[in-house]
């Protein structure tokens, strides 16, 4: 892990290779104003170089050195070039930093900062940076955690997302549904059974609820493929034609489920309409015959 250090401004050498070739004027003086107004609220990332790497880095920049006393150490600038340029222009003598141990853990981290802290990225965009990070270092659960900064529910939660089915995971990333969603779909060990689920969502635009009460009644009813992985083309047609969805509020039944949207409605509400529609079945039939039609005569 960095270490948090206020390093003399003099130890710090500028990036190798810059990111920037030329910095705005203008956007760099407002940086200074922000920072003369209310200190530094990033600290820069350095790395720690060798003394050789030091004196070759600062060659021809004229910098001497009085007898053979030892140099103080130097660290490159990974990431806060411009902070370091507004501390020069603003005359401080130290700089608050990060200092790594090795450069490429440096940019490491710093990808991971950028890319977990996005307000765009998504949880399937996070599980895959994830798991990255366990092949890359092999992070223990603790170091992961403390890595990301963030709780082992949390950690293990997106973990699970990404081990689990890859269609429901695709979808997660296209945000054509949300992590409670995918939760519930992956309660499902059936691929083809997913995959219908998964389109009706999608489709419907089903909540996480809604969802959850599907997998539940499918899960209750033991489908043919339980506990398997494959399905012979008998059962992949009998699972799709018999797969449990959205039934009709009226009608009861579950064909066409795109053509079905979507109605909040208050329970006592709902029970109304329920006993009016049961009342309406149970009308005899010579009621519901047409009445003939009169011409007006007595």
């Amino acid at each position: 892990m960095p270490k948090y250090e206020l390093l003399p401004i003099e130890q710090l050498l500028e990036p190798e290779i810059p990111a920037r070739e030329g910095m705005d004027e203008t956007k760099l003086a407002e940086l200074a104003e922000s920072v003369r107004e209310v200190g530094y609220i990033h600290p820069i990332a350095v790395v720690l170089v060798s003394e050789a790497q030091g004196s070759a880095h600062v060659a021809g920049k004229a910098r001497s050195r009085a007898g053979r006393h030892t140099s103080p150490p130097r660290y490159e600038i990974i990431d806060g070039h411009r902070r370091y340029k507004v501390g020069v222009m603003l005359q401080l003598t130290a700089l608050p930093c990060l200092v790594f141990v090795e450069k490429d853990t440096a940019r490491e981290a710093i990808k991971l900062h950028t890319a977990l802290y996005r307000e765009d990225l998504s949880v399937a965009e996070e599980a895959a940076f994830i798991a990255d990070l366990i092949t890359k270092y092999d992070y223990t659960e603790e170091q992961l955690c403390r890595a990301v900064r963030q709780k082992v529910s949390w950690v293990n939660e997106r973990i699970a997302i990404l081990r689990g089915n890859k269609d429901v995971f695709e979808a997660l990333r296209q945000r054509k549904i949300n992590l409670a969603v995918a939760k519930q779909l992956n309660r499902v060990k059936d691929e083809v059974q997913t995959r219908v689920f998964l389109d009706i969502v999608i489709q419907g635009g089903a909540t996480a609820v809604m969802t959850a009460k599907w997998v539940s009644e499918w899960l209750a009813r033991k489908p043919l493929s339980e506990g398997t992985t494959e399905a012979s083309p008998a059962q992949i047609v009998a699972q799709t034609e018999t797969a449990p969805g959205p039934a009709c509020f009226f009608c009861k039944k579950t064909d066409s489920p795109y053509n079905m949207e979507n109605v909040w409605i208050h329970d006592w509400e709902r029970k109304m309409i329920e006993a009016q529609l049961e009342r309406a079945t149970q009308v005899p039939v010579e009621d519901l015959r047409e009445v003939p039609a009169t011409n007006g005569r007595s």
